[in-house]
């Protein structure tokens, strides 16, 4: 559990050094960030160091406690103060009680066993208070997200939440990105994740930077708010110290992960509604981060989006029709790049991104040796340049498809050798030897054949057949990974499940799995 942040202030250095050697502030659950010997010089610290506690003397040159603590509760109304008092300051220090102060402790009756006992007391308070104060501020935050601020403002008279929302910030914002999907059977490989874990993660790789987090939350549509404590340096250092945690995050979240996050953090203090409004409205980096890249760092701030022509919608009918006059992947690539971080672009651009898919996977229905799979074409697409890239490619696979299978049709020797592995797939022995030996011609000469014909080596059509086979049984039988393996050809369940992914992008239990649930 992280400890309770303290700093302790007097004007008398002994007086500091016997309050840190009393007591084993460690075991009691708390942390010294800071000592400081004047009321001017622990103000400075509080900013820097941000306590959840201020054990100070009364009586102190250039700033008293008293004044002290007005300030530190100005800065934070939850940072406990205690006055360290006299006797003879006894009255002094409980009036002060009425400015904020929460507790003051007798200098002269100071003892281990009296301080424990005092800051065992306090422990409990500042933790109940954190408690209810996270839980109160989660539920304002996503009230304000789904039922607007005028709601929050009306629901919840806290007067520490009314602050909050009426002040400028610093936030980071982590979220979780899924696929873009092109056709209604469209496999996705990524489930949302228990984000309460990633929150977790999320406070250890801040907390390794040092970085204070004040208040967090999960919020609707995948998302992890971070509220961050002031670092008390310039606005310049301050962004980039909290640049430089973001940047950590990300990193560390989307290292070996199978889901992408995309990070966001301010460049300089803003107001929630500012937060919210940016989490709304359309053109914002949030939606610029479709066009430009997901699982990097931005700006919350950052406006880069432009306005300007948005490109026409295209049906499948005219997609084809660019398709066979060979100018598809040229009048794609030119509407991505008048569609490009324009406002307003992104439905138009999705949908022709599905009428271009749409139109790809039929025409090649008609060229293809075996129907291809859209579940196990590719991996996930998290954003539109990956989305168009892979369209391009997709693009070239089925005109290399089309131009082979516009020839009159296949040389006598590969339509017999197609025929011969559909025949014989399902023997573990079988070579391009022992194909070529059954159509009487050289291994030279029917694996430059087959590639010329069919855009495929022998050994590829093979196992595309043998694949083929697996998909169908992992669909209509029970049968186990072994028992498929022994019938399509390969020698053991390992080398099929290898040999699947490879192909697929996906396991043979986990194909069987999305089939069942359809």
């Amino acid at each position: 559990m992280e400890k309770i942040r303290v700093m302790l202030i007097d004007d008398d250095r002994l007086a500091v050094s016997y309050l840190e050697s009393i007591v084993d502030w460690e075991g009691l659950g708390y942390e010294i960030v800071g000592v400081a010997y004047n009321g001017k010089q622990a103000l400075k610290q509080v900013h820097e160091c941000s306590p959840q506690l201020v054990i100070t003397d009364i009586i102190m040159p250039h700033m008293d406690g008293i004044e002290l603590s007005e300030k530190v509760k100005e800065i934070s109304k939850d940072i406990r103060v205690v006055l360290l008092t006299a006797y003879g300051e006894f009255e002094y220090a409980r009036n002060a009680m009425q400015i904020g102060v929460d507790y003051y402790l007798m200098k002269d009756e100071i003892n281990q066993e009296y301080l424990e006992e005092k800051l065992r007391f306090l422990k409990g308070l500042i933790q109940d208070n954190e408690k209810v104060s996270r839980i109160l501020f989660q539920k304002a935050v996503i009230d304000y997200v789904q039922l607007g601020e005028q709601y929050v403002m009306d629901a919840y008279r806290d007067k520490a939440l009314q602050e909050f929302f009426s002040s400028r910030h610093n936030y980071i914002l982590i979220e979780q990105n899924f696929p873009i999907v092109l056709s209604d059977k469209w496999e996705l490989k990524v489930e949302q994740r228990d984000f309460s874990m990633m929150l977790e993660k999320c406070l250890e790789i801040a907390g390794a930077d040092s970085q204070r987090i004040r208040i967090h939350s999960i919020l609707p549509n995948n998302r992890i708010l971070f509220v961050l404590d002031r670092w008390g340096t310039g606005e310049y250092e301050e962004s980039r110290k909290n640049r430089s945690i973001a940047e950590r995050i990300c990193r560390n979240i989307n290292f070996g992960q199978e889901a992408r996050y995309t990070v966001y953090v301010t460049d300089y203090p803003i107001k929630f509604s500012e937060l919210y409004q940016k989490l709304t409205a359309s053109g914002t980096v949030f939606e610029g981060k479709n066009f430009s890249g997901t699982g990097n760092v931005y700006s919350i701030t950052e406006s880069f989006m432009e306005t300007g022509e948005i490109p026409p919608a295209k049906t499948v009918e005219e997609w084809k029709k660019h398709l066979r006059e060979n100018t598809l992947e040229h009048i794609l690539t030119e509407l991505y790049s008048k569609a490009y971080l324009k406002v307003g672009a992104s439905k138009n651009l999705l949908y022709n991104f599905r009428q271009v898919y749409q139109a790809l996977f039929q025409e090649e229905k008609k060229y293809s040796i075996l129907l291809f799979d859209n579940d196990t074409m590719c991996g996930n697409l998290y954003d539109y340049q990956e989305a168009f890239h892979w369209l391009i490619q997709y693009c070239a696979h089925v005109s290399n498809l089309k131009n082979a299978g516009d020839r009159n049709s296949y040389r006598p020797e590969v339509e017999r050798a197609m025929t011969y592995m559909r025949e014989n797939y399902t023997q573990p022995s079988l070579k391009v030897s022992e194909i070529a030996q059954h159509l009487n011609i050289s291994e030279s000469r029917i694996s430059v054949i087959f590639k010329e014909d069919t855009g495929k080596t022998l050994i590829q059509y093979l196992t595309a057949v043998r694949i083929d086979q697996v998909k169908q049984l992992l669909k209509t039988t029970d049968l186990k990974i072994y028992e498929i393996a022994e019938e399509v050809g390969y020698n053991n369940s390992q080398y099929l499940s290898n040999v699947f992914y490879k192909e697929t992008g996906c396991f043979p239990l986990e194909y069987r799995h999305r089939n069942q649930e359809e």
